[in-house]
């Protein structure tokens, strides 16, 4: 089967798919992911590749950190890369934007799908609270419910300061990561509107309202400190 015949054969899948419920739907958007990227490993190195090569040096194996495909204009179109953190597959549309990314690290696989605007439009991975032992109090203020919130539009500051204010729980940002990817106080909340949720279902969806394409946001909690930063930042404070 040929890339083209792959590529076609992936989207007729995935038109299928739209009927049917969002898990089943994720985890074929999933493997059609991974398929795609195994595809354009194939194109850019597949068969073609190995005809260029002197007469009986077939080509049997590529070893790289990253892999980039770019269009005919030059634009990046997808990128294959692995890091100590784990494998990746960014795929990218004719503005440059990336629209879809597949991650396989020590916490798992997971796969985002992006908004025009680069914010999460949907995603596996859920947020996780890294600790081994939540004291109870400050358990007991994470599950505090609120009947209703609504954040769409509000900075991200001010939307953290509700959540601390609601409550009571000692919420901390790490702001210094957090700039790194261009997120700040001001960052703007695109899509958070929510009816009796708990404070830590809340924070989730908010993190991955702001989270950048480059990096997923969670929190820990350690002595009653719930701290929020970045995954890697994360990794890398729980490793220690």
């Amino acid at each position: 089967m040929t890339t083209e015949e792959r590529l076609e054969r992936l989207e007729r899948e995935l038109s299928r798919a739209k009927g049917r419920p969002d898990v089943h739907r994720g985890w074929l958007l999933a493997g059609a992911a991974l398929c795609l990227g195994i595809a354009l490993v194939a194109w850019a190195f597949g068969p073609g590749t190995a005809r260029a090569q002197p007469a009986g040096a077939a080509l049997k194996e590529v070893r790289a950190n990253r892999f980039v495909l770019e269009d005919e204009n030059g634009k990046t179109r997808a990128m294959l890369s692995t890091r100590k953190d784990g494998s990746h597959l960014v795929l990218y549309d004719e503005k440059g934007r990336a629209r879809v990314r597949l991650d396989v690290d020590k916490s798992g696989p997971g796969l985002r799908l992006f908004d025009d605007e680069e914010k999460i439009a949907w995603s596996t991975s859920t947020i996780p609270v890294r600790s081994s032992k939540i004291d109870p109090i400050t358990r007991k203020k994470l599950m505090t419910r609120i009947n209703q919130l609504d954040f769409v539009g509000a900075a991200f500051g001010d939307s953290i300061e509700f959540l601390r204010t609601v409550s009571g729980a000692n919420i901390h940002v790490n702001w210094r990561a957090l700039e790194g990817h261009g997120i700040d106080e001001t960052t703007e909340v695109k899509n958070v509107k929510l009816k009796d949720v708990t404070v830590a279902k809340a924070l989730q969806v908010l993190l991955e309202d702001v989270a950048p394409p480059t990096d997923e946001l969670g929190f820990v909690v350690e002595e009653g400190v719930v701290t929020i930063s970045t995954k890697a930042a994360l990794d890398k404070k729980t490793s220690k």
